[in-house]
């Protein structure tokens, strides 16, 4: 017979750290708020054997419990999806393309070059659940570079960038070195229709905003008076050239900026060279079918950046992309002052929101 901590714990059993978080105790009320509430640090803990519970301080139903915040009690987050209709979220792995982008979607970002990144799949644990003839799914996942300001749901499949093998397997676990940029995550059972609960955990160097991608475009606003997206434009900007020397080397650590209707999308900055590569996507889903599409490059610096040009390109209603190569103009004073260098660019409007 195992042997158990007068605490609930069982000497020789593997327990998997989940969290480490720093727990607030005490009342929640307006009241709360002007006093100083104790905190105190925690770890998370879960018992892959899923018997013999803690029954020490903060276990359930405990004194202690009983004082933590609402959201400090939540356990590990569980997802899962619907079968069996249109809007469903169990589409089955890549080889099933019609229905594979209907499973959920997760975002994250990757800050510099050649990051390390550890993906973790685990499903709910079925083991008792075989005397009905019920086994683990056959479960993986799959990551694709999306656009560096991507909100929305993934519409058209894109190339893979980094992906698990699948497996009848409680976990499946991938470690890859990804690019700069914004990257869809897709867990998924290997056939389409099979519901099932996870946990997927992501590990990065820095912080990358992981978020699940919920909704297919942009929610319609309450209020009447505020219009909603009518076009989607793609912009791809690949680069510049021939850019004006910033330094007494000769050379820049040129980046560019992308606006439209209000929003702004910042490419990675390059360094010491008048030729820089950006590769950098966007949308933008517009309101306004006569705006205009911002480019701006800027020379990093430490102090404060130096503009080294501007241009703006109209994006009408279009079915194929147009590539184009802008030249750039002088700010403010300068506006109609021509300045070295030229941007390649690609881009595309369409009226259908969900064709990206």
């Amino acid at each position: 017979m195992e042997a158990r901590t007068e605490v609930g714990l069982v000497k020789g059993h593997a327990y998997g750290i989940t969290a480490v978080k720093k727990v607030y105790i005490g009342e929640t009320n307006l009241m709360s708020l002007f006093g100083q509430k104790e905190k105190i640090y925690m770890v998370r803990m879960r018992n892959p054997w899923g018997q013999k519970e803690w029954n020490g301080p903060f276990s359930d139903g405990s004194e202690e419990w009983e004082k933590t915040e609402d959201v400090e009690r939540e356990m590990d987050l569980w997802i899962a999806g619907p079968k069996g209709t249109e809007t469903d979220r169990a589409g089955g792995c890549y080889n099933n393309k019609d229905t594979f982008l209907q499973n959920p979607q997760y975002r994250f970002d990757v800050e510099a070059d050649d990051d390390t990144v550890m993906i973790f799949l685990m499903q709910k644990d079925r083991r008792a659940l075989r005397s009905q003839g019920i086994s683990h799914l056959v479960i993986g996942f799959h990551v694709m570079k999306v656009e560096a300001n991507r909100r929305y749901r993934l519409h058209a499949i894109k190339d893979k960038a980094a992906g698990s093998e699948y497996a009848m397997s409680r976990n499946v676990f991938h470690r890859c070195d990804l690019k700069a940029g914004r990257y869809i995550i897709v867990p998924t059972t290997f056939e389409p229709s099979q519901e099932g609960e996870f946990l997927l955990r992501l590990f990065t160097s820095k912080a990358n905003n992981a978020k699940e991608v919920a909704h297919d475009v942009p929610t319609q606003s309450m209020w009447p008076c505020i219009s909603y997206p009518c076009l989607l434009t793609k912009v791809f900007v690949k680069g510049a050239t021939d850019l004006e020397k910033q330094d007494r080397f000769g050379s820049a650590d040129p980046y560019c900026v992308v606006k439209c209707e209000g929003e702004r999308v910042k490419s990675p900055v390059c360094r010491e060279t008048l030729n820089p590569e950006w590769n950098l996507t966007c949308l933008f889903y517009r309101k306004n079918s006569a705006s205009t599409v911002k480019i701006q490059i800027w020379n990093s610096n430490v102090v404060m950046d130096t503009c080294l040009g501007k241009a703006s390109v109209e994006a009408p209603l279009q079915s194929e992309p147009i590539i184009k190569e802008v030249e750039l103009y002088g700010r403010l004073q300068e506006k109609d002052v021509k300045k070295p260098g030229v941007v390649t660019l690609e881009i595309i409007t369409t009226d259908d929101l969900l064709s990206y």
